[in-house]
């Protein structure tokens, strides 16, 4: 019976000591100290069987305060100080092990921040760290700050591009635990800055810039002097360089400023150069106008007389004086014109004097009228071809030419026959005594000769001039009477002897034009 009874209590304290090794409450925690409203895990570590229920107490300020779960949510305490976690472990609803931990819960330092918000967009602001010193610092500015972090206590100059409500961030460590703080500053937006599209204006013109004025808005233009009114949103431009930049500077209510530029851009001046008046001859020409300019299109008017009416040089050979206009245009600017004169002279009325002959030997002063200056060609047989009356010469009919130059340096030319005759007696066919000094009287031309004889009849027989001098001839006129005789036909006759013993008896008719 004794031994019935010992291996029963043995049997029983075997039992109880295996029920014991599976109900050992134990747990650990994620970290410690922490920090208030910081998250805690605990990580249940017990041994225990399947019978095992939990129950956790999280102490004072706990959120959850206790949990039922094998490894229980996250836990924030919202209070600090030394806070006591206990675990309870229940085998079939009795109690069988429990397990206590304190852990220290840090207070929830100040942490703080200053700025120099509100400031305008592209102004540097200043933060300035207000709170319970820490150890490190991490900044975000928010949306458009330049730099956009820092990890200093108290950044300066960060620079928002854009105006608006801007949302900073800054997280502080005190080597516990890291604590945010959010704030919104104000960012004012810059006033709107137009100066308007650059723009290309015709020389000496004036263009409008800027735009629309807006309320409580202030304008200031540089520079200043070319511009009607440089405190309005929109003056009137007059430049006068062909490059001019205009800046204007907009202020707001806010003290905020912004600019914008404009370049107003002056094209060169359209230029007319028509030339020098000019004086030609008739027949002669000469180039009137100037060099081209790029960007500059030409028209002549008249076109007449010209080559090319639409060349800025053309060559002018009008029949008469004619002024010509030159128009000029470019870039869309007014039309600029010049005007030219062209004086045409008339060719000087040239005359060498009426053909003429003589006989072998002889010689005979030709008269040439019309200009100022004569040239006679060809020279020889000339005593001086640089006259109007050079004594000709020649040994043979030659045609002379004479090319006279009036006062304005216009020439022209006429010729003259000079028929040499063999033998050397001659008599010309007609003859003009009209007075006008060419032909008016009658020669007997050659050579000298013994009792020479020279009559005239009329056409009833009449004697009306007789000679016995071959340096006298007949001026048209009865000889005795000194009447006029009328134009018609008359009989000549010369006799003589030639200085050879040669015999001469000859008649013919000459005719008297009047």
């Amino acid at each position: 019976m004794v031994k019935k009874i010992t291996f029963l209590l043995l049997f029983f304290t075997m039992s109880y000591q295996y029920a014991l090794s599976q109900c050992n409450a134990d747990f650990k925690e994620s970290q410690d100290p922490t920090c208030v409203n910081s998250y805690v895990y605990f990580y249940n570590i017990s041994d225990y069987g399947n019978t095992i229920t939990f129950f956790w107490d999280f102490g004072s300020g706990a959120v959850p305060a206790t949990s039922t779960a094998v490894n229980p949510p996250p836990v924030k305490y919202t209070t600090p100080g030394q806070k006591t976690v206990t675990l309870y472990l229940y085998d079939n609803g009795s109690l069988c092990d429990i397990r206590n931990r304190g852990i220290d819960v840090a207070a929830e330092p100040n942490v703080s921040f200053t700025s120099t918000a509100p400031q305008c967009a592209g102004t540097g602001i200043d933060f300035t760290y207000t709170g319970d010193a820490g150890l490190s610092y991490q900044w975000d500015f928010g949306k458009d700050a330049y730099p956009a972090t820092s990890f200093l206590e108290n950044p300066q100059n960060i620079v928002y591009s854009t105006g608006g409500t801007k949302t900073v961030t800054l997280i502080m460590s005190n080597g516990i635990c890291e604590f945010t703080v959010t704030q919104n500053i104000d960012i004012n937006n810059l006033p709107a800055a137009n100066a308007g599209k650059d723009t290309t204006i015709c020389a000496d013109r004036s263009v409008q810039i800027g735009s629309s004025s807006v309320a409580g808005y202030s304008y200031s233009w540089f520079p200043s002097n070319t511009l009607s009114d440089p405190a309005v949103s929109d003056p009137v431009a007059s430049p006068i360089a062909s490059i001019t930049k205009y800046t204007v500077t907009v202020v707001d209510g806010n003290g905020c400023q912004n600019s914008d530029s404009v370049t107003v851009s002056m094209l060169d001046p359209l230029f007319a150069d028509a030339g020098e008046d000019a004086a030609i001859c008739v027949g002669d020409f000469v180039q009137i106008g100037s060099a081209l300019i790029e960007g500059q299109s030409y028209s002549w008017m008249p076109a007449d007389g010209l080559d090319d009416p639409a060349s800025p040089a053309p060559i002018a050979s009008p029949d008469t004086t004619t002024i010509y206009t030159l128009a000029v245009n470019g870039h869309g600017c007014d039309t600029v014109y010049d005007n030219v004169e062209v004086i045409v002279y008339p060719l000087p009325d040239a005359n060498a004097g009426i053909d003429d002959t003589i006989t072998t030997g002889a010689s005979v002063q030709l008269t040439a009228t019309g200009g100022v200056q004569y040239e006679w060609s060809p020279f020889y047989g000339l005593d001086n071809p640089g006259v109007f009356n050079p004594v000709a010469s020649p040994e043979e009919t030659t045609e002379y030419t004479v090319e006279v130059t009036d006062i304005y340096g216009c020439k022209n030319t006429d010729d003259i026959t000079i028929t040499v005759l063999t033998p050397s007696l001659w008599i010309p066919n007609a003859f003009t005594p009209d007075d006008n000094g060419k032909n008016d009287v009658l020669f007997v031309r050659g050579e000298g000769m013994e009792n020479f004889e020279f009559k005239i009849f009329d056409r009833w027989g009449h004697l009306v001039f007789y000679s016995s001098d071959i340096n006298i001839g007949w001026d048209g006129k009865k000889q005795v009477t000194n009447e006029i005789m009328p134009a018609g036909a008359y009989v000549y006759v010369i006799t003589g002897t030639q200085t050879d013993g040669t015999e001469v008896n000859i008649n013919g008719v000459v005719n008297l034009i009047r």
